[in-house]
């Protein structure tokens, strides 16, 4: 045997005992498949933040179902001359409706009380724009109406309570409805409201008051023109609003500056889209009429 037959012999045998590749798979020399390796897949990442979920806002014109108000800024006043504004906790005091008996209870720190229609000569008339209850405190008239739907506004709303008791009335006003929550509130932009203005006069069509988010301001100019009064008159709001709460407080001037008083609010709805101011306004002698502001965007 010549090298030559000797190197295709050595080649022929090493074949014969390697085996084929099938595929690119190999086998052992008895023939056995060889295993192929076992992969460990890779640790699962970290779940994925979820975005906050904003809880659904009641319209505060829906009395078809029982209600609880939240978001309350109060204001009261006696009727005698001069007339002062008193501002109370919002969250000293809470009113509800309960749908069966169309009854409204306010609960106050140290008193509740419950006007159903058909009890001690209560009576409901109910559109649209109010629910108004007529009841009798000893032998004087008293009045309270909820205001709803305030210059086509939907999640805020207004309650006036009017008591012609004498010697001393009472009226009391109160803004009611959803207010924003915390993680819906604007944090940029200025938002600008369609402004009506009740109880104190009737503002001019077209009216705007702006929130910057930003700076956490409120401002605007209104003209309004005051119950009994011929001509509008330019009231001045000035605010800070509270990021945390959404509540808005600050003051109102007339351009002439003779009267001037405190505005408290706060916003409401699905991203501040509404918002309600109760304000008033003192003259030199310390007499102070308050009103009602709504707004939307």
């Amino acid at each position: 045997m010549n090298v030559h037959q000797y190197l295709l012999l050595s080649i022929a045998c090493a074949l014969a005992v390697s085996g084929c590749s099938d595929g690119g798979s190999q086998q052992a020399a008895n023939g056995t498949p060889t295993p192929a390796p076992v992969l460990t897949p890779a640790p699962p990442g970290p779940s994925p933040t979820p975005t906050p979920t904003v809880t659904a806002y009641s319209p505060f014109a829906d009395f078809s179902l029982d209600r609880n108000f939240t978001g309350l800024v109060l204001a009261s006043t006696t009727q005698t001359i001069p007339a002062s504004v008193i501002y109370r906790d919002p969250d000293a005091t809470t009113f509800s409706y309960r749908a069966a008996t169309q009854s409204f209870t306010r609960a106050y720190p140290n008193s509740q009380s419950t006007i159903t229609p058909g009890v001690d000569g209560t009576t409901l008339a109910q559109t649209d724009a109010a629910l108004a209850y007529k009841y009798v405190i000893g032998t004087s008239d008293a009045f309270l109406t909820i205001h709803r739907n305030v210059g086509g506004a939907i999640y805020v709303g207004y309650i006036k309570d009017l008591e012609n008791v004498k010697p001393i009335g009472f009226s009391g006003f109160t803004l009611a409805g959803a207010p924003t929550l915390a993680l819906d509130l604007p944090v940029a932009g200025t938002t600008i409201y369609q402004a009506t203005v009740v109880e104190i006069g009737a503002a001019s069509a077209g009216q705007t008051v702006a929130v910057d988010a930003s700076a956490r301001r409120l401002s605007g100019t209104i003209a309004v023109t005051m119950n009994g009064g011929s001509a509008p008159i330019n009231l001045i709001l000035d605010g800070v609003l509270d990021p945390q709460s959404g509540r808005v407080d600050g003051t109102v001037t007339t351009a002439d500056g003779i009267l001037k008083g405190a505005a408290h609010g706060r916003l409401y709805g699905p991203g501040g889209g509404e918002i309600g101011l109760i304000f008033d306004l003192k003259d030199s002698t310390g007499n102070a009429s308050p009103g009602v502001l709504i707004g939307r965007k």
